[in-house]
């Protein structure tokens, strides 16, 4: 009898995976090191500087080839303007590889700051990779992240495969935002903007700065759900994040608010609150 756990199960897959395509391009991996199991797993190469992520329950979402390949021509992009991301990988094909069902990418590997900083900190250089994205050619879907978690829900619904009593709420809910988020695309004082569509904390890295180790910083990554929108969105899963983390850290949400008062329509960010909540619910309801 097979009693592996899921997460075990998927992990193996994932290593399985992430082996074949780098022996594919001539990669000879001595050991693998589980850096992260979540909606993604990524795993560090030895002896290389390089970080195979492989699609885990994100390939339901976002991980799909056209989602995959616009985050790898946006990670390029920041790179080359020396935005504070981590770069997809030159010393292998980056990808995205589709192998045995799962999408493997290569990054370049980054070591984490022993002593994270706050989490304002991480606000700098998101406005950075904003300002980065202005000029980015390629074309974005709007709200990318809930419009993707939407699609899932209702094609999960059709199938008659979810579980859960709020099905029907949570579809009263989607029609009501679905007109909302209409209405205030029609009203946008100006065109959407580059964003980067699902800006949690857990979406950074806090990594050591200069050859003394003295300083650090945040770098954004995760770029699978870039799209276009108003700025606001990027803010309201920040703010969201802040308040479903257990320890409900006042002080960050305090700090938040106060950096983006003089940057944010208030209406709109209560609004996009608002999506992104309903964004998280749909991904807890979805198998």
């Amino acid at each position: 009898m097979d009693d592996k756990s899921p997460q075990t199960v998927m992990t193996e897959r994932a290593l399985r995976a992430a082996l074949s395509v780098a022996a594919a391009h001539g990669l000879e991996v001595e050991s693998t090191q589980l850096i992260h199991f979540g909606c993604n797993v990524t795993i560090r190469l030895h002896p290389f500087d390089i970080v195979a992520r492989v699609s885990g329950r994100a390939g339901g979402f976002s991980s799909h080839p056209a989602a995959r390949q616009r985050e790898m021509d946006v990670s390029r992009h920041l790179a080359a303007a020396g935005a504070p991301i981590i770069a997809p990988s030159s010393m292998i094909a980056a990808g995205p590889h589709e192998e045995d069902g799962v999408i493997v990418s290569f990054w370049d590997y980054v070591a984490k700051h022993d002593r994270p900083l706050k989490k304002i900190h991480a606000l700098d250089p998101l406005h950075a990779c904003h300002e980065a994205l202005a000029d980015y050619p390629g074309e974005l879907p709007f709200l990318h992240g809930y419009a993707d978690a939407r699609r899932l829900f209702l094609r999960f619904w059709r199938e008659d495969v979810l579980k859960i009593d709020e099905v029907h709420e949570i579809l009263q809910r989607i029609t009501q935002m679905d007109e909302a988020l209409a209405k205030m695309r029609e009203n946008l004082p100006s065109p959407p903007v580059p964003i980067h569509g699902d800006a949690h904390f857990s979406n950074t890295i806090c990594t050591i700065d200069g050859g003394d180790g003295s300083t650090a910083s945040y770098l954004w990554i995760d770029w699978e759900d870039v799209c276009c929108g108003p700025v606001e969105w990027d803010y309201a899963c920040m703010m969201v994040d802040l308040e479903n983390r257990p320890w409900h850290n006042f002080s960050a949400i305090r700090a938040l608010k106060k950096a983006i008062r003089d940057k944010v329509d208030q209406s709109r960010l209560n609004l996009l609150i608002n999506a992104r909540e309903l964004q998280v619910d749909i991904w807890a309801a979805c198998p």
